[in-house]
């Protein structure tokens, strides 16, 4: 069997015990840095065999696994914090087990996506999780434009690195939106606020950018993200696109191809 094992994000005793149990009567516990999950297993007694399972050796080690579990070894997936396979490795992996029909069940836990949206008050409403916010600007432009027409609430994980940037990029496009940002949930020191991208900006310019951030972002309901003209000349704008450039991010966020868009703006001329 194989057990995916929740794990906690910050207070090493927001841990289930049935997911201690569990982590002590694996044979072998895949993690994704051996030098982290030891920690956790120190804190709680358990001296299973770590082995590492991460995004670069996710495919070498999935005939391993399968050949162990086939064995009838019991096993355990976790990753650094939270829930496993949740902007983490291990999806090839699950659907390799279902192809060779073998067990597989969760011990739930910790989810830094959830606990942040429901910190944020929003949890009565529909809601996305995005994973990281995509580091090349294209890439980023496109994720911040789609979720414009999603109508519910957007939850996403931003790098340290890249804090700076994706509050700037949101003030360009959405510099009046309320944002929530979850800093170190549950950790010693936890943060967490309402704020513009300006505001955002403002605060965390002037200090080191340091942990692990979620944000929340509540439904958009600006009309201009739902007119193709008017969306690619604010893109055009506020990002400095060519209209090339613009017409493919338009396209993406309206699920329409650039040829059609392009010739929809011909006819709107």
């Amino acid at each position: 069997m194989l057990y995916i094992v929740s794990t906690p994000i910050g207070n090493l005793q927001d841990i289930s015990l049935r997911a201690i149990q569990t982590l002590k009567e694996c044979s072998t516990i895949y993690c994704e840095d051996t030098r982290l999950s030891i920690r956790l297993l120190k804190a709680h007694g358990i001296d299973t065999p770590l082995k590492s399972y991460h995004k670069f050796n996710e495919k070498q080690r999935l005939s391993e696994l399968i050949e162990r579990l086939k064995g009838g070894e019991d096993l355990a997936l976790i990753s650094d914090a939270g829930t496993p396979l949740i902007a983490d490795p291990g999806s090839i992996l699950i659907k390799a087990l279902y192809e060779e029909k073998l067990p597989i069940t969760t011990i739930p836990g910790p989810s830094a996506p959830i606990c942040a949206l429901v910190l944020s008050g929003l949890s009565d409403t529909p809601f996305q999780f995005i994973g990281f916010f995509e580091k090349k600007k294209m890439g980023l432009i496109e994720q911040i434009s789609n979720l414009t027409l999603y109508q519910g609430s957007t939850i996403a994980f931003i790098s340290p690195h890249k804090l700076i940037d994706t509050f700037k990029a949101f003030e360009k496009v959405l510099p009046n939106h309320p944002l929530f940002i979850a800093r170190e949930i549950t950790k010693k020191f936890e943060e967490y606020l309402w704020a513009t991208p300006q505001e955002l900006l403002d605060k965390w310019s002037k200090q080191a950018v340091k942990g692990e951030f979620v944000m929340v972002i509540p439904e958009v309901t600006s009309s201009i993200a739902h007119n193709p003209q008017e969306w690619i000349e604010h893109l055009k704008e506020v990002f400095s696109l060519s209209t090339k450039e613009a017409l493919g991010v338009a396209a993406k966020h309206l699920n329409l191809s650039k040829r059609s868009l392009y010739n929809q703006q011909l006819k709107d001329r």
